[in-house]
């Protein structure tokens, strides 16, 4: 299948690179408002074709889907002209800010046959299956601790003064929207869907939260989500049960998997793997459901996207976001 890549940052360069071990996937085109940095990721890559008018792009009949990894604010706009054009689509996290534009997107994909997927790793990558079958043998699970903190390359810059776009929220950016949501995926594909929200977010002066604490209480077991991007978390995450417990190292590839026994025995259950493969998962998964092949995982997937989507809206609002 032919794809289209929207935004130019590291993920996008990522994703092309994961697109060449996926199988059935070339990049065919780059979209950019900037011919310089359009033209140098193509180049990059041995991508001819650069795009600076969406409408262009939109308009390519070559093109079979479109990959998006442009600003948060931007996603739900940009998916829904390439869904209405005939394009199935493949957005980065989170692939709209509310649940209400989620949902529509979702619905114009159905009703075109095609297909709309929220790029989230975890829920593609061949370590959950094993990660679900594992936390059965934990005997009563009671405590779980999911964190993604990840100091931002770009807070520098704004301690400088600068306004990164990953700490301005009119992008719609900031802490829960970049890394949070990672976390609260997988709490949602662990455990579902919570009975009771408890949180706290903390924000910069720009108006954008950089940190946050959720507390998920699911009735016999509570699942305690943080994230920052002001410093690193060098802990991991981990699951805790009576007769034993399960360590994360990275919970947005969901890789450095490793189980502790009761006894104190250790067994690796996943490795740490490089980021692309895990990506590579994801985009052979789109592929599949492109090809209307394993659907009903394709419903689970928007089952889950929704889910989150709620999730997140529930804590913007009790913590006061700006959108």
């Amino acid at each position: 299948m032919n794809f289209a890549t929207v935004g130019t940052s590291w993920i996008t360069e990522s994703f092309i690179e994961a697109s060449a071990l996926a199988g059935d996937a070339e990049v065919k085109a780059v979209y950019s408002r900037s011919l310089q940095k359009g033209r140098r990721l193509a180049d990059k890559f041995g991508i001819r074709t650069v795009y600076t008018s969406f409408d262009s792009l939109l308009n390519d009949d070559t093109i079979d889907c479109v990959y998006i990894a442009s600003p948060n604010s931007l996603h739900y706009e940009q998916s829904k002209k390439c869904l209405l054009s005939g394009k199935s689509v493949l957005c980065e996290k989170p692939a709209a800010v509310t649940p209400k534009e989620l949902k529509e997107l979702y619905e114009i994909a159905e009703g075109r046959g095609l297909i709309f997927l929220e790029a989230m790793k975890s829920i593609h990558a061949s370590s959950l299956p094993i990660l679900r079958e594992e936390i059965k043998t934990l005997g009563n699970i009671t405590t779980a601790f999911l964190d993604f903190s990840q100091l931002s390359s770009k807070y520098p810059a704004y301690l400088k003064g600068e306004n990164p776009n990953v700490f301005n929220p009119e992008f719609c950016s900031g802490g829960l929207m970049d890394l949070g949501i990672y976390p609260v995926y997988l709490a949602a594909e662990l455990f579902g869907r919570p009975k009771k929200i408890i949180s706290h977010c903390d924000f910069l002066k720009s108006g954008a939260d950089f940190a946050g604490t959720l507390i998920f209480v699911y009735g016999g077991i509570t699942v305690t989500v943080s994230y920052s991007k002001t410093a690193n978390g060098y802990t991991g995450s981990r699951i805790l049960g009576d007769r034993g417990a399960i360590l994360i190292k990275s919970v947005s590839n969901l890789t450095g998997v490793t189980k502790i026994r009761g006894d104190g025995k250790t067994r690796e259950l996943f490795p740490e793997i490089d980021e692309k493969i895990v990506m590579s998962e994801e985009i052979y998964n789109f592929i599949d459901f492109a090809k209307g092949e394993r659907l009903e995982y394709y419903d689970y997937c928007r089952a889950v996207s929704e889910m989150v989507s709620e999730i997140l809206e529930d804590v913007r609002r009790g913590n006061n976001f700006s959108f």
